[in-house]
């Protein structure tokens, strides 16, 4: 696949013109107006979460999969997309109206290509996971590869424009 191609998710209506936010690694944003996060992942992963019903959204920006000993904090997967959650539910988000897209999780190292446990795939492992335990589908995935990928997430009707670098 050529790594310039981009790809466009539009799940249903489409109005953009919204305030920008850029999302660093180890962060997470919650909105109930029309924002447009921005973030570029390579290994790393993007969980966006959105109610339709509410028109809540998220979305987080994990390096790592678990804490390996650390405090937990955004930057590890499982406390990140556990927080994401907990995030959206506590501002007025309903489990079952919540669905998912998840980003992310390249192998952007030569030398890991062909191990099949690369840190981008442990990554998207753990945001499966944690979805799965809230039974919140994944509507979209682009996860894996050896690009990173610049993501627009739209957060007025849950589009994600996502471009292969």
């Amino acid at each position: 696949m050529d790594a310039k191609v981009t790809r466009l998710f539009v799940p249903m209506e489409t109005a953009y013109g919204a305030n920008k936010v850029y999302l660093h690694p180890g962060h997470l944003h919650v909105t109930q107006t029309a924002v447009d996060i921005t973030t570029v992942v390579g290994s790393c992963v993007s969980v966006c979460l959105w109610d339709r019903a509410s028109k809540l959204a998220a979305m987080n920006h994990f390096v790592l999969p678990n804490t390996m000993g650390d405090a937990p904090s955004l930057k590890h997967g499982e406390y990140a997309t556990d927080a994401l959650v907990e995030r959206l539910v506590k501002l007025g988000a309903h489990l079952v109206n919540l669905r998912a897209r998840v980003f992310g999780g390249s192998c952007v190292i030569d030398a890991f290509r062909n191990a099949g446990s690369d840190l981008g795939s442990k990554n998207v492992t753990v945001a499966r996971r944690v979805l799965g335990r809230h039974r919140i589908p994944i509507l979209q995935e682009d996860v894996g590869g050896s690009v990173g990928r610049k993501l627009v997430f739209h957060t007025d009707d849950a589009s994600v424009l996502v471009k292969l670098l």
